[in-house]
């Protein structure tokens, strides 16, 4: 019966673990829509707890069909010997050593989230408001391209909820490429193993929209247009690659994927690295060119910075409709929001770890309270001859505890040395150099210590407050 209602529990539990699975990874499982409960799996299971419950429940009548009928007289139809309580420690040693892996696992993981979400991306994500437009080349070539968005940043900083509009190619965080060869010095980059340089077409106020620094040199002007010198920014990462240790602004880069006749242009600035695919990669090589400039990509993603977010997508649509009713406003979506999808995958794996963590936490819990109160309920005559012979209420606790703790403390340490043998094969799923500290172990130990303790206050708590003439009468 306790089998059959332990297995139907499962059953709902099962529901409810699914729906928090697909609530957290939504956005890393893929077709998280068509996850449901496979019934073969779940059949199979509720015959394994099934054939699990009918071994341990006959395991305590064959071991009394091994002893004799005296000895079990004598012992008062008691079943615990000895090797039922090694048995109970063992059981209770494994529980609490998985529990204690698991646990320190699931504090490094949580340690990495932590570090990968302070994570600098070089921008500020907040109140940034993205969506794309893309102008159609045959109605709007490029000097019209370049008035039709200079003419919709000027609607949109008009809005009282915009604090500043610009535009780029490619948002951060999109995961999307545009990756080139670059000449300079009359060398072809990459020439020091990296595969490309980013390529980004920005307008004159992305730099401050964003919240990106500018190192050395300027910001784009709108002296940079098609009519005067081509002009190039570099983030520190490609100033490094190229320059490395030496401030060489000013110097001639050519964009060899423009074409032969594409004019060298002047290093005018370093901004700070910015996160391109994802949150927490290492930082890769980009340069900007000014959207006034050749060759002017007609679809560019437009980025506002906001006071309120309320009002602020249909006002754009407004806008763009006025200025030209065929061109839609696509995709709009706010930038934290790539900034959280892109860390889902870490977060969700977070999230798993620490519920199996917690799940392992109670039913080690579980084990220890059970296997103490049956340790009790054997040694109460013990006890109650203990304490008819003199023994005082510490020396019970005491003897109790000793016996109780052993795989408890056991269990600890070598589950301390499996989370040390476990972080190598996590290493991947960790950001940056993550150590297991000794505190974390430390916690743990304390967490799960206290957890013990608190289990095992009822039935010794139980035991030392008996009487032990009572105890020894109905024994």
């Amino acid at each position: 019966m306790l089998s059959l209602l332990g297995g139907l529990g499962a059953v709902v539990f099962a529901e409810w673990v699914l729906k928090a699975a697909l609530y957290f990874g939504r956005q890393v499982l893929p077709r998280a829509g068509d996850v449901q409960i496979d019934w073969e799996v779940l059949l199979f299971s509720l015959l394994l707890s099934a054939a699990s419950s009918l071994f341990f429940g006959r395991l305590p009548a064959w071991r009394l069909s091994k002893t004799g009928l005296e000895q079990n007289l004598r012992q008062g139809g008691r079943t615990g010997d000895l090797a039922a309580s090694g048995a109970s420690a063992v059981l209770v040693f494994a529980e609490v050593a998985v529990c204690m892996t698991l646990v320190c696992m699931a504090a490094l993981l949580v340690k990495s989230f932590w570090k990968l979400s302070h994570v600098d991306m070089g921008f500020h994500a907040e109140e940034i408001i993205c969506a794309d437009v893309s102008l159609p080349v045959s109605r709007y070539p490029q000097a019209r391209r370049v008035e039709f968005y200079e003419d919709l940043y000027r609607r949109l900083g008009g809005l009282s909820m915009v604090r500043g509009a610009a535009a780029i190619n490619i948002v951060p965080l999109s995961g999307n490429h545009s990756c080139d060869a670059i000449q300079v010095d009359n060398r072809t980059a990459p020439a020091g193993g990296a595969p490309c340089a980013e390529t980004r077409s920005i307008s004159n106020a992305y730099f401050d929209v964003m919240g990106v620094p500018v190192l050395r040199g300027r910001a784009f002007s709108n002296r940079d247009d098609a009519n005067g010198q081509n002009v190039i920014i570099v983030n520190q990462a490609m100033a490094d690659w190229l320059w490395p240790g030496q401030n060489r602004l000013g110097r001639p880069i050519t964009l060899i994927s423009l074409g032969p006749s594409e004019r060298p242009r002047l290093g005018v600035g370093v901004v700070g690295n910015t996160a391109h695919a994802s949150v927490g990669e290492a930082p890769v090589p980009q340069y900007f060119i000014p959207q006034r400039q050749p060759p002017g990509y007609p679809a560019m993603t437009l980025v506002v910075r906001v006071d309120r977010q309320e009002g602020v997508i249909p006002a754009r649509r407004s806008m763009l409709s006025q200025m030209d009713p065929t061109m839609p406003l696509y995709r709009a979506r706010a930038l934290a929001d790539l900034r959280d999808a892109s860390v889902a995958a870490p977060r969700f794996r977070t999230v798993t770890f620490r519920a199996l963590g917690v799940l392992a936490l109670v039913l080690a819990m579980g084990g220890v309270y059970g296997v103490s109160s049956c340790t009790v309920n054997e040694r109460m005559r013990e006890v109650g001859l203990r304490m008819c012979l003199g023994a005082s209420k510490t020396d019970i606790v005491r003897l109790l505890l000793r016996q109780s703790m052993w795989p408890i403390a056991s269990g600890m340490a070598i589950g301390g040395f499996c989370a040390l043998v476990a972080k190598a094969w996590i290493a991947s799923l960790l950001y940056g150099a993550v150590s297991l500290d000794p505190w974390i172990p430390g916690v743990v130990c304390a967490a799960v210590g206290t957890a013990a303790l608190a289990a095992m206050s009822g039935p010794i708590r139980r035991a030392v407050s008996s009487d032990p003439g009572r105890v020894l009468r109905e024994s």
